[in-house]
């Protein structure tokens, strides 16, 4: 393959990438408000059958359910939140992050012989 043509097919991969993660990032910041919003409801459920059962109008079954319901929402947000973070730091490799200054010298020196980054 031509230098030209790999040097074409290098830079569409990457804005596809780049592209990509900025894509999932977007789709991530709609479920987090909504993984927000389901872990603030299942907070109120809680309480409300936590007081419900002091008060008598319910078993304790209702307040093991609620307590599973929120914690299972807030593992959701939890997951989310990593899921969030990967695809940051994939954003950030895509855009060509995490090179130091040897590892380019190795990569410039094997393409071209001469270059060197200061």
């Amino acid at each position: 393959m031509p230098a030209g043509q790999n040097y074409r097919s290098v830079v569409l991969d990457s804005f596809r990438e780049v592209e990509d993660q900025l894509s999932l990032l977007s789709h991530y910041a709609d479920s987090a408000a909504a993984d927000l919003m389901s872990v603030e409801a299942s907070g109120r459920a809680l309480d409300m059958a936590t007081s419900r059962y002091r008060d008598g109008a319910v078993s304790y079954l209702e307040v093991v359910t609620a307590q599973t319901a929120s914690l299972q929402a807030q593992r959701t947000a939890l997951d989310l939140s990593i899921r969030r973070r990967r695809a940051a730091v994939q954003l950030v490799r895509a855009l060509g992050g995490g090179w130091s200054v040897d590892r380019l010298n190795q990569v410039a020196t094997a393409n071209q012989g001469t270059v060197q980054v200061p």
